[in-house]
């Protein structure tokens, strides 16, 4: 219950921050928004994996439970990404400048694909903070995949065998 609670309260405060950013375009405002967002999906991430690795046996729920921990970790990344691209003007090339929330979209695509070692390359990391951002999710994408999801498989498979 106090999870739940406190899921809500996070829920609400990040809304009102949001209309908040959205009214009054304060930079820091919107910072302070994207970090708590940012901070909900890491929040979320850690209680799937930890429902994910260490309860019962490994069945199809664990497993999409999985997927869902790598979609959490690309949005996570996208809003790090806004959040860099407000704070530096030239964080990335490829870009548009527009509002942060009509960039938003751009950083999501620009993080699935460097999140899956895709690499189309119209939107690139501009400074070293963002180039080793980047590159650290690319690492990680794929360290997840082939550790954490093959694994979770893998022992399905096992088990079903046995």
């Amino acid at each position: 219950r106090l999870w739940f609670a406190a899921g809500i309260g996070f829920l609400l405060t990040t809304t009102i921050l949001a209309l908040f950013s959205y009214w009054f375009e304060a930079e820091g405002l919107v910072s302070l928004y994207l970090g708590i967002v940012l901070c909900y999906l890491l929040l979320t991430t850690w209680t799937a994996l930890k429902q994910v690795l260490f309860t019962g046996e490994i069945d199809g729920n664990k497993i999409v439970g999985a997927i869902c921990i790598f979609l959490l970790i690309g949005l996570a990344w996208a809003h790090l990404y806004t959040m860099l691209n407000v704070w530096f003007d030239d964080a990335f090339n490829g870009v548009p400048k527009e509002h942060w929330s009509s960039q938003m979209t751009d950083f999501i695509y620009f993080s699935f694909v460097t999140l899956t070692t895709l690499g189309y390359g119209e939107i690139s990391p501009n400074n070293p903070l963002t180039r080793f951002f980047s590159f650290a999710e690319a690492v990680f994408g794929v360290f997840y995949m082939a550790i954490l999801v093959a694994s979770l498989v893998g022992a399905r498979m096992s088990e079903r065998d046995s």
